[in-house]
């Protein structure tokens, strides 16, 4: 989908083009960044802008260090700030699985706190299908990773016969 947006600040208005809401957010963005100092006046100006490259991500790993549900909100916030489009989120890995699944509810394995073993930490469908619908909302696409066929460690909780035992032999 076309990022593409373009707009002209005259002296009493501003005309937005887009191709798409995602364009229109980045022209928000974008005049959002020239009101920084609100002592100061749009000057006129036309600005036509689109990505130099489709697939503008990071990646966060909250399998291996648990981030809070505002922490990841932050990102993806700092992430439309900067017009990025993609979160890579690894939230599965071998040191936990922090997700609550209705099919296989023994497969969550709670991120734990090394400092304080008591301390265990899971995101709910609901907590995962907001950030994904506050992410849309931003311009961003969430991308879970649950890392397979290997670092399913982590899996081992759900039954003895769930995953298979490989003896590797050299």
């Amino acid at each position: 989908m076309s990022e593409n947006y373009s707009f002209k600040i005259s002296k009493n208005k501003i005309d937005i083009n887009a191709d798409s809401n995602f364009g229109i957010i980045h022209a928000f963005t974008s005049l959002e960044q020239m009101l920084w100092d609100q002592n100061k006046n749009l000057n006129i100006s036309e600005i036509s802008d689109q990505p130099f490259i489709k697939y503008r991500g990071i990646h966060i790993d909250s399998a291996r260090h648990f981030l809070p549900m505002k922490v990841i909100k932050r990102q993806v916030e700092i992430m439309r700030i900067n017009k990025f489009n993609v979160l890579h989120w690894h939230i599965t890995d071998d040191e936990s699985f922090p997700y609550v699944s209705k099919i296989y509810p023994n497969l969550t394995n709670p991120w734990t706190n090394p400092n304080n073993p008591t301390e265990k930490y899971v995101y709910t469908m609901a907590e995962i299908e907001d950030l994904i619908e506050f992410s849309a909302n931003l311009g961003i696409r969430v991308i879970p990773e649950f890392d397979t066929p290997g670092h399913t460690a982590s899996w081992s909780g759900v039954s003895k016969d769930f995953i298979a035992k490989c003896n590797a032999q050299r």
